[in-house]
């Protein structure tokens, strides 16, 4: 039986590869066959006698829920490719959603991107014919993990896509993206493989690649990459790079901020998926790690509460100043400090550079996602945007943020990036345990209590909140200064003529 599939989708995916039509070939409809089995089974079944029709509702709900017991079966260990929570996606669900390119199953056979499916084809033609290869032996190692592969995503999964879809699925799509990555760090493909709107559109696609729902198991990834050889067409200065960093200095270009740490190589054995690579390196540097987390002395995480938002914190006295981050690519390690590393020290906030783009949202909003997923392991993605969104409750703390250059606002908006902000975090509860920024939350308020800097923050609020406020506060303090000089001559006078 394995044998005719893995023939049968070979055969079809020969078909496409020679005409590349944008138009998949049909396959056979197996309703009406499932419709026929059951019409015989049930025409073949005994007669139900009379003592078996007494009640004939309980025992349809025991049959009923006999056969769905025995065909349960719950796959959380085995899953990791999940769905979006309905109540994340309402919120925004185009964030969710990709824009060019489906891969893996979940947005398979949409209309709008279906445009896509040409590209993919053509780029498994053209790797096809310079290595001069069959399509068959990649479609038997493909079908050789399609039980692993299915096994990763919701049990859904298995109505939705026939095996022979599925392969073809797995092929196509995993050899659009190894193909996709390494030509970025290579010419060896030549012209053929150039391709205008992919090159148009690079950002966007490698957007698409993060998603929560639009993945595919990293071992069908690192299988394609290992069968196509593709370490021999590196070039000599990227010899010692192989997948793992490839695709880190990919995705570092479109981060909103520095930068994905990664120490040791690592053939991503233990990566699930392209979402997951991310997530994993995107990290706080060392250096924050050990000033933050974990938590030492007598402060209590769980006990830590928000912070005022930024034009309260700058009343108190507290300066922002950006972190001066200096990146550099040493064959394919990137250093510089974290987005992550923000530190507070004697009334000074030291946040790095974010620059917001149009997908910024949609990156934080999937890694949130996937965080939901990953009980027991730090959140860093979420206690970075819980720390934001509390000093940002409007255009004015953005507005703060952009000219002391933490904030890069690409959207022009101060009040768009408010929102985003004030939004992410719905129907997400904040962190208790482990909230990566709790001891620098515990002090910043330390400082705010102090009582000369409440009375700073009074001052500054109550007189000095805008020019003409100021003046007359400057104004009123002259002529006090004045009147109590006034005084004082008169004393003085008054003393001498005695």
């Amino acid at each position: 039986m394995e044998d005719s599939i893995t023939e049968e989708v070979a055969i079809q995916l020969d078909e496409k590869l020679g005409s590349l039509s944008l138009r998949s070939e049909e396959t056979d409809n197996p309703i009406s066959d499932v419709v026929a089995i059951q019409l015989d089974e049930k025409l073949g079944s005994p007669s139900l006698g009379s003592e078996e029709m007494e009640n004939p509702i309980s025992d349809g709900v025991a049959i009923q829920l006999d056969e769905k017991l025995g065909s349960f079966c719950l796959r959380s260990e085995e899953s990791f490719i999940f769905r979006v929570p309905h109540q994340l996606r309402r919120i925004n669900e185009k964030a969710y959603e990709p824009h060019i390119i489906s891969i893996g199953p979940y947005h398979r056979g949409k209309q709008h991107l279906r445009g896509m499916e040409i590209h993919k084809l053509h780029y498994l033609k053209m790797f096809l014919q310079q290595r001069n290869e069959n399509v068959g032996k990649y479609v038997d190692a493909m079908r050789a993990m399609e039980a692993d592969a299915r096994a990763c995503y919701d049990q859904a999964v298995d109505d939705d896509v026939s095996p022979e879809a599925f392969v073809e699925m797995m092929l196509l799509d995993g050899c659009f993206i190894v193909q996709l990555i390494v030509r970025s760090m290579t010419d060896e493909f030549g012209e053929n493989y150039c391709d205008d709107f992919v090159k148009a559109n690079q950002s966007s696609l490698m957007h698409d690649l993060l998603l929560l729902e639009n993945q595919l198991p990293f071992f069908v990834l690192l299988k394609l990459f290992d069968m196509m050889n593709c370490k021999n067409m590196l070039p000599n200065n990227c010899q010692e790079a192989y997948f793992v960093p490839m695709l880190l200095i990919n995705f570092a270009s479109i981060m909103p901020g520095p930068g994905l740490l990664w120490h040791k190589p690592s053939g991503g054995q233990n990566v699930k998926h392209l979402l997951g690579l991310v997530h994993d390196h995107l990290l706080p540097s060392s250096q924050g790690m050990q000033r933050y987390w974990p938590k030492k002395g007598n402060f209590e995480p769980e006990r830590w509460r928000f912070i005022r938002c930024a034009s309260e914190l700058r009343e108190a006295g507290i300066k922002f100043e950006k972190i001066k981050v200096e990146q550099k690519y040493k064959k394919v390690e990137v250093e510089g400090d974290s987005l992550f590393d923000i530190s507070f020290d004697k009334g000074k906030m030291m946040i790095p550079t974010l620059s917001i783009y149009a997908d910024t949202e949609r990156l934080f909003r999937n890694l949130m996602a996937y965080e939901q997923f990953i009980i027991g392991r730090p959140t860093f993605v979420a206690d970075y945007v819980t720390f934001m969104d509390s000093l940002i409750n409007s255009g004015k703390d953005v507005e703060i943020l952009c000219r002391r250059g933490i904030i890069t606002n690409w959207l022009g908006d101060d009040e768009v990036v408010a929102t985003m902000f004030n939004r992410l975090r719905d129907f997400s509860s904040p962190p208790r345990y482990n909230f990566y920024y709790a001891k620098a939350f515990d002090d910043i308020n330390k400082h705010c209590k102090q009582r000369r800097n409440i009375w700073k923050a009074k001052l500054r609020h109550d007189y000095c909140n805008t020019p003409w406020a100021m003046i007359s506060f400057v104004a009123a303090s002259a002529l006090l200064l004045l009147a109590l000089a006034q005084t004082i001559f008169s004393i003085l006078a008054y003393s001498k003529g005695k």
